[in-house]
Formats: C-alpha cells, structure tokens, sequence
C-alpha cells in the first residue's frame, strides 16, 4: 500500500517521484487526440503525390503542371481502407443535407451550431435529412463515389469538411476551416494519429 500523503518518503504517485518510471512520460502528446474521436484510428489517406495531398491547405497537391492547388478538406482512410468502413459524426448535431453531387459523390452534411461537417465520397447514407445525431452514431459508409474514382491510387476514403457560417451552408473559401483542428486528432507526417487517448 502507498503510503499516505505526509507519511512516507515516496509521494503516492510514483511520476511525481524525484525519479520517476519510464512510462510516466509518453511518446506522444495526449493533448492531440481524444479517445472519443470516432476517426482516431484512421491515417491521412497517402495520394499518388503523398501524404500531405491528403490534407487541408491552399496548396496542398499539385495540378498536372506542378503548380500548387489548394484542397479544402482532411482526406481519411489510410492505403488500406476499405468500401464500407463504418463512418461516424466526430460532433453531434442535426443533419443538414445528404445526396450526391458529380464531386463528393454520396454525402452528408451534419450541422453543429455554426458548424458544418461534410462527410463526402460515401458508399451508402444511413440518415436522413433533419436527423438528430450524437458524437460516434453511424452516419454512412466509406466508398469513392463521386470524383475519388478519378484518382490513380487509394481511391476509398472519406473526404471530411468543417465550414464555419451563422446563416447557412457557406461556399466561400473564408469559411473553409482546418478538420485536424476541429476532430481532437493530429496527425504524425507521415499521417498516422499520434495518440489514442485524452489526458483525464
């Protein structure tokens, strides 16, 4: 038994000790990611031109001159992803929208607040429009609907938008915002999480 406070010489945590055990400092930034983050386990999908053409940024991939091209979302799946990986909302809300367009394919927009999450390239929708949804509830399936067949490799993975607007669903490119800073999760770059659990 731990001694107890004022009683011993060791304090009753041992990482607060002078000296303490190996596994009280971690590899990796608990802050980073949380463990109720229904993506945690999935990397930033690798593009034909490398991982970070997976990411969010105005100049994120390149256009078949070289020149740089932004791409406005988090691309999710890993090289190992599969067509009917469950996908879940990373935040409650209500369902603003679903159906396919030529680009993002099969898609569902949750709102939260101010906030909307586009979940794009689905292989099925599971809710409707005007749906409640809870953090971690089944939203639909990965697939590469839409324009992710278009693609020379890693064709299956979720595309994930977060705009930010008071009124309605924005398109400007103001409102287009980071997902890695709005799913509790970041990414090694080599994009693999980095954690799997947040501080308590």
């Amino acid at each position: 038994r731990n001694p107890e406070p004022g009683l011993g010489t060791e304090p009753c945590d041992p990482c607060e000790s002078d000296n303490p055990p190996s596994y009280c400092e971690p590899d990796v930034n608990e802050n980073e990611l949380c463990s109720n983050d229904p993506l945690k386990d999935m990397d930033i999908r690798p593009t034909c031109a490398g991982t970070e053409g997976g990411r969010f940024g105005e100049e994120a991939r390149q256009d078949a001159d070289g020149n740089p091209k932004p791409h406005w979302g988090l691309d999710l799946g890993g090289s190992d992803a599969e067509v009917g990986t469950e996908i879940s909302a990373v935040e409650g809300g209500t369902v603003w929208s679903t159906g396919f367009s030529d680009d993002f394919g099969d898609y569902v927009i949750v709102t939260s607040g101010n906030k909307y999450y586009l979940y794009a390239h689905l292989s099925e929708v599971t809710v409707e429009g005007s749906d409640p949804v809870d953090v971690g509830n089944k939203i639909g399936e990965m697939g590469k609907s839409g324009n992710a067949e278009e693609a020379e490799c890693n064709q299956v993975h979720l595309h994930l938008e977060v705009r930010k607007d008071e009124e309605t669903w924005p398109t400007d490119d103001e409102s287009k915002k980071d997902p890695e800073e709005y799913i509790g999760t970041e990414f090694s770059s080599d994009g693999e999480p980095v954690s799997d659990e947040c501080p308590k």
